[in-house]
């Protein structure tokens, strides 16, 4: 059944087994999700344990025949590409199962009118261990505990305008390391704008741990399917972007190039790796830096 969309906003996940703790945190972030108005889309994909009967209990869209890779993870390109073929919108945006979303992320894209975006935040990592009620996206206070800002390369939401170029995608493991951020390099290489909203717009990760990643090892997240990402998205650190790679920044002051010196240093120093022949060209670092500064995209 090919679905037609009402709403200017399709919000996607594809969530775990609704089991243990997991289901209540996905609960949390999926109540969050509802909340956000005006009222989304919210399509939640795959047929693991659970996910069916939330759906219907919360009345999203599902669906369930999603494509994997031999360890049994969704793949990337069927959860964007499926979504988008049934449930298209002006805006999509992709998030983890386990984030939950406020208003502010509603308030901040009413302003931005471009037609070519992706806007990221980082994570701010919090503990909720039951399932709470939520009155107007706000949660009673007390309850997000240990809150802890994230690193600049771990990305659980993406807000974009849709473009063949972000929704015809390699067959990267969900949930597994390095397509979050070839993803960020893929919308760069595209001439995106690419935004960072930290500033203004709420990423809240609810903690867990991975004993749901198959052949784990170190860390808990690392395996062979992160593995499998890596080669995808080209082998090298280079094509594995995170936010302080983003052109543009967002925040109370509005929308603007990200021309700080520590995002054009960096932006120097990952260029003269992915541009050799340009900046070769260049000579001088003073050039080179001014090259970046002009635009984000060089």
């Amino acid at each position: 059944m090919i679905y037609r969309a009402h709403n200017a906003l399709t919000v996607f996940s594809c969530p775990k087994s609704f089991v243990g703790n997991t289901a209540t945190i996905q609960r949390n972030a999926l109540k969050s999700w509802i909340r956000l108005q005006p009222r989304c889309q919210i399509v939640l994909l795959g047929d693991e344990k659970g996910v069916a009967e939330v759906a219907a209990e919360f009345g999203v869209a599902h669906i369930p025949d999603i494509d994997r890779t031999p360890y049994g993870t969704p793949l990337v390109s069927e959860i964007f590409s499926k979504t988008y073929n049934l449930f298209p919108a002006a805006r999509m945006c992709y998030v983890n199962g386990d984030i939950i979303l406020r208003q502010d992320l509603i308030q901040a894209t009413r302003q931005l009118q471009h037609k070519r975006f992706v806007l990221v935040a980082r994570r701010t990592n919090i503990t909720l261990s039951e399932e709470v009620n939520i009155t107007g996206g706000n949660y009673p206070s007390g309850l997000l505990g240990g809150m802890e800002l994230d690193s600049e390369c771990a990305i659980d939401m993406f807000l974009f305008t849709p473009h063949k170029a972000l929704i015809n995608l390699p067959d990267f493991s969900v949930g597994r390391p390095a397509w979050d951020n070839w993803f960020l390099y893929n919308a760069w290489l595209h001439k995106f704008m690419v935004i960072d909203a930290t500033n203004i717009v709420s990423v809240l990760h609810q903690r867990h741990d991975y004993n749901h990643v198959p052949a784990a090892r170190g860390n808990g997240y690392e395996g062979p399917e992160g593995d499998a990402n890596r080669i995808l998205a080209g082998g090298s650190w280079d094509t594995l972007f995170s936010l302080m790679d983003c052109t543009h920044v967002f925040d109370e002051r509005g929308l603007r190039v990200a021309r700080d010196r520590a995002h054009v240093e960096h932006r120097v120093d990952r260029m003269s790796r992915l541009r050799p022949g340009f900046y070769k060209v260049l000579g001088s670092w003073k050039l080179r830096t001014l090259a970046c500064w002009l635009n984000p995209w060089v």
